[in-house]
């Protein structure tokens, strides 16, 4: 077996599914993973092509020199090393580690070859997820629907937290509940779907009103990810949200729906990334019609009930948002790729269909997340 030193580390290679292998010319092959493209030539092809289909895990290294009496041995281990450098192969013996159990990995054979593209450990990603701990902040038409998404991605634990019933629009809506949960907790009437989607998640149903900073806090305190959804504007809300994950030092992302557009963004890490203040105060010192608009934010703060209430939309543009949403949460939990809204926010119009991606940036002395927010302002004649 010294021969086959090279692969010894892998007990029953398999082709990723990220990988296909195209027929080309004669003695050449096109190979394509993800958004890699690349050739091979030569002796190996002819071999590629009857070992490829070999390649499904089910074999090891001996069984596949076996399947191919009319090759040399020493000529497949030399084609299968070239497959493993550059990176095309896996070992399909290896269980997935702790905390994942066999018995749930099959849901999650796709999402696990997408992660496959980016890095060669396909369980890492899956296993941040298993790992993680996500509080969605409002079951309205986009919350329901992004912990649909994340339930289904394998997130380990999420609290679902609602203050409200479910009502007919929210049955209709067709997102998660049924004409049975009608008049339940939003919060608690989820906890069977989501049994139903994926078992192997921990959801958590918490009935709570946001009306203060400190009831954010205890609500996301411990957390990995904090998520905020809104069916309507409420600029109460999102600066209660930032207030509480910038002092728990919780990640937190949003989307909300205003009118005929979507919003989502931006996705904040404490004193890492600028925050939804730093966003907030740059707004309102561009705006040409400021008395306007803080009349009206004082309008949505002030009114008791501004966000129980159902605004009007259209259910396919809160599916839209809530799988953004849930695209970035998965970024931002598994950091596979870097997360589009870090210091960004994304509009999306949804009668026109334009999109707009607008930076952020960092107030330096932002009262809200600037690290010297209490040091005096100096004056230049006292410096």
């Amino acid at each position: 077996m010294q021969q086959y030193e090279g692969l010894r580390m892998l007990q029953k290679p398999r082709l990723r599914a990220s990988v296909s292998i195209i027929s080309s010319l004669s003695d050449t092959l096109m190979v394509k993973d993800g958004k890699r493209l690349f050739t091979l030539k030569g002796r190996i092809v002819p071999l590629l092509q009857s070992i490829r289909v070999l390649l499904d895990g089910q074999r090891d290294l001996e069984a596949i020199i076996q399947a191919l009496p009319n090759y040399r041995a020493a000529d497949i281990v030399k084609t299968l090393e070239v497959l493993q450098t550059r990176g095309l192969l896996e070992d399909a013996s290896i269980a997935p580690p702790p905390p994942l159990m066999p018995e749930e990995v099959g849901r999650y054979e796709t999402q696990m070859a997408f992660f496959s593209q980016s890095t060669l450990d396909r369980f890492e990603p899956q296993c941040a997820l298993k790992t993680a701990k996500v509080v969605i902040l409002g079951l309205g038409d986009i919350g329901v629907r992004v912990l649909a998404f994340l339930g289904l991605s394998g997130v380990g634990e999420i609290d679902g937290v609602d203050w409200r019933q479910v009502e007919e629009t929210d049955v209709f809506s067709g997102a998660l509940y049924r004409a049975e949960d009608l008049h339940q907790s939003k919060a608690t009437a989820a906890q069977q779907r989501v049994a139903e989607l994926n078992p192997y998640v921990k959801y958590t149903g918490v009935e709570a009103a946001l009306h203060t900073a400190e009831d954010a806090r205890a609500l996301i305190r411990g957390k990995t990810l904090a998520i905020l959804c809104l069916d309507g504007p409420a600029p109460g809300l999102l600066q209660i949200v930032n207030e509480a994950c910038l002092a728990e030092g919780v990640a937190w992302t949003s989307a909300r729906l205003e009118d005929d557009e979507g919003i989502v963004g931006p996705s904040v890490i404490p004193r890492v990334t600028p925050c939804y203040k730093c966003f907030e105060l740059r707004l309102k010192a561009n705006l040409s019609r400021y008395e306007e608009y803080i009349a009206y934010e004082k309008h949505l703060i002030d009114a008791e009930d501004a966000h129980d209430s159902y605004p009007p939309r259209l259910h396919p543009a809160a599916a839209i948002l809530a799988g953004y949403l849930a695209l970035e949460a998965i970024k931002l939990l598994t950091k596979v790729v870097e997360p589009a809204l870090l210091g960004q926010i994304y509009i999306l119009n949804f009668l026109s269909l334009e999109t707009s991606l607008h930076e952020i940036l960092k107030l330096p002395r932002c009262p809200a997340c600037s690290l010297t927010r209490q040091i005096p302002s100096q004056k230049a004649w006292n410096v």
